[in-house]
């Protein structure tokens, strides 16, 4: 699994996928709990102890979530089509962006 630094807003959005394609999976971010975390009970139920949960996603559907999460996804077989766009967005200070234009500008 991996994180996205430096971004803020981290999404996906599927546009050819089924019950049989790869999906997102999603890990706890707190690390003090995966330090001192107790075994689940059941890892179907979905409760606050739950250190990973995944999502089946269908056509269409557009995921945000903070660009720290840790996510991966899980392999499937590659028998039926799979595509996704994978973004980030970050936010640019004004005086930042300000800085750029006037560089820009002066050339």
């Amino acid at each position: 699994y991996h994180v996205h630094p430096s971004n803020h807003i981290s999404g996906f959005y599927f546009l050819k996928c089924s019950e049989n394609t790869s999906y997102p999976t999603f890990e706890d971010p707190r690390p003090g709990k995966i330090m001192t975390d107790l075994s689940e009970e059941d890892f179907n139920d979905v409760t606050i102890s739950t250190n990973k949960i995944f999502y089946k996603p269908k056509p269409g559907t557009l995921m945000l979530f903070n660009s720290y999460l840790p996510h991966q996804f899980a392999v499937d077989p590659g028998l039926e089509p799979f595509r996704f766009i994978h973004f980030n967005i970050k936010v640019v200070e004004t005086a930042i962006s300000k800085e750029t234009s006037n560089k820009n500008e002066s050339k």
